[in-house]
C-alpha cells in the first residue's frame, strides 16, 4: 500500500492510495470520525431576551467548529475527574451582546464568542448566530468539550470521498469519428485534436460510461479501473488540519488493528 499526496487548496487535500482495497479505503474514510474534536456540548442562559429560542441557539453554537489543540484536553469519559468537568476536559466561552442602535437590526457572529482558552475558538469568525434590535440582549456562557462524531456530528471533523481510479484508453482510428463525445462527457476531460479524440485529465473523470456507451465506434473508448487503486479528496472543518486528519486516522487503524490481532492471538490460545 502506498499514499501519494495529489493535492492541496485550503482545507482540502487529495492523494492517490495505490494497491489497496476497498475495504481498507472505507476504514480511513469511517475513522475520521473517531478523532476528538473540540465542540460546545453545553450552554448556560444567563440572560436571552431576543426572539431566538434557548434551544435554537444552543443548537447553533454546538455547530460552530471550534480550533482543537493536540494533547491538551481530554475526553469526558477518560478525564481524572470522572466526566465532572475540570480544566483537562472543558473550557468555556462567553457570548454577550445587546442591542443598542435605535430602529437597527444588528447580527450576532461567532467572532462575538469569548475564549476563555485562546486555543478553543471559532475556526470562521463570520459565522452569523442570531439578529436582535434595541433591547435585546444574550448573556450564554458556553462550555466546550471533546468528544467524537461517532456520538454526535457537531464533532465531526472533516468529510470525505473516495473513488476508483480511472484508466482511461483510446483507439485513435476508431475515435476520429467520436467528436460528439466531447459534449457528452460530464466532466468535460475529452477533447477533439487532430482528428482524435483526447483525455485532458483522466482523474475528474467519474465513471460515468457515457463516453463507452454513446460513442460512435464500439470499442473507440474504454474506460476501466485496477479495482485496488483510489482516489481521495479529504476536507477539513478547519478544527485540525487535514494532514493531520490523515494521520490520526491512519494510527487509529494500526491502533485496532493490533487490538484484534492480540483479541485473537488469545482466542487461539484458549483453544
Amino acid at each position: 500500500m502506498k499514499i501519494e499526496p495529489l493535492d492541496r487548496k485550503g482545507n482540502t487535500i487529495k492523494f492517490r492510495l495505490s494497491d489497496s482495497s476497498p475495504a481498507f479505503a472505507n476504514a480511513i474514510r469511517r475513522l475520521l470520525f473517531e478523532i476528538p474534536t473540540m465542540a460546545i456540548d453545553e450552554i448556560i442562559v444567563i440572560e436571552n431576551s431576543t426572539l431566538l429560542y434557548d434551544e435554537i441557539l444552543a443548537h447553533r453554537l454546538g455547530l460552530i467548529p471550534l480550533t482543537t489543540p493536540d494533547g491538551i484536553y481530554n475526553l469526558q469519559e477518560e478525564c481524572v475527574c470522572s466526566g465532572h468537568g475540570c480544566s483537562q476536559c472543558e473550557t468555556s466561552l462567553t457570548l454577550e451582546k445587546e442591542g443598542v442602535e435605535l430602529s437597527a437590526i444588528e447580527t450576532l457572529y461567532s467572532r462575538d464568542l469569548q475564549p476563555e482558552d485562546p486555543d478553543v475558538k471559532p475556526v470562521l469568525d463570520n459565522v452569523p448566530i442570531l439578529r436582535f434590535t434595541q433591547g435585546q440582549k444574550v448573556i450564554v456562557q458556553a462550555i466546550a468539550r471533546l468528544g467524537k462524531a461517532i456520538k454526535h456530528s457537531k464533532f465531526q471533523s472533516a468529510i470525505s470521498s473516495y473513488k476508483y481510479e480511472p484508466i482511461i484508453k483510446i483507439d485513435e482510428k476508431k475515435s476520429e469519428f467520436c467528436e460528439s463525445l466531447v459534449e457528452v462527457c460530464p466532466p468535460k476531460i475529452l477533447k477533439f485534436e487532430n482528428n482524435s479524440l483526447k483525455v485532458t485529465e483522466s482523474r475528474i473523470c467519474t465513471l460515468c460510461m457515457q463516453c463507452v456507451e454513446l460513442s460512435p465506434e464500439p470499442g473507440a473508448v474504454e474506460v476501466t479501473t485496477t479495482g485496488k487503486d483510489f482516489l481521495f479528496t479529504l476536507t477539513s472543518f478547519g478544527q485540525i488540519p487535514p494532514e493531520k486528519l490523515l494521520l490520526k486516522a491512519l494510527e487509529l487503524l494500526k491502533d485496532k488493528s493490533q487490538e484484534m490481532a492480540t483479541k485473537i492471538q488469545e482466542l487461539s490460545i484458549e483453544s
